[in-house]
């Protein structure tokens, strides 16, 4: 269970480290970048990055619903703003990453002698596969 509380904080924290943004067809990589950008910030903000690092310590279920929360906004904000295919493609799988991530979160927390720990390296591979694709896109 140790282990599922501090992924939040690295998923949270490579969200941070790694946020993009934009909207039109000829939208350059740049542009769709910065509108992620801007949007990782607005939403780091509103949910209190420093409250769900410590909640997700003290709290995983809470830390994975904050990560959810989190998936979401990613996923909603490359729909509707990115127009740049390649930055709009590694949000989101970014973001179904995040999700995954919080899946096993949740999942640890409520039965933590059932959990399949091939299953969970392989999310945490997977999150981490698809942090680095887009930050090779979008850099921070």
């Amino acid at each position: 269970m140790r282990r599922t509380a501090l992924l939040a904080p690295l998923a949270l924290a490579s969200l941070l480290l790694t946020g993009c943004t934009a909207a039109a067809d000829t939208q350059t990589a740049e542009e769709a970048c910065g509108v992620l950008n801007q949007a990782a910030n607005e939403l780091a903000t509103g949910m209190g990055i420093e409250d769900a690092f410590a909640e997700a310590s003290a709290d995983p279920i809470e830390g994975a619903e904050r990560l959810v929360a989190i998936a979401d906004a990613i996923a909603t904000t490359a729909q509707d703003e990115i127009g740049n295919a390649d930055v709009r493609d590694a949000a989101l799988e970014f973001s179904t990453q995040v999700g995954a991530v919080a899946d096993v979160m949740a999942e640890a927390a409520t039965d933590p002698e059932n959990v399949d720990l091939d299953a969970f390296t392989a999310t945490l591979e997977d999150f981490q596969a698809a942090s680095v694709a887009y930050e090779e896109i979008c850099p921070a």
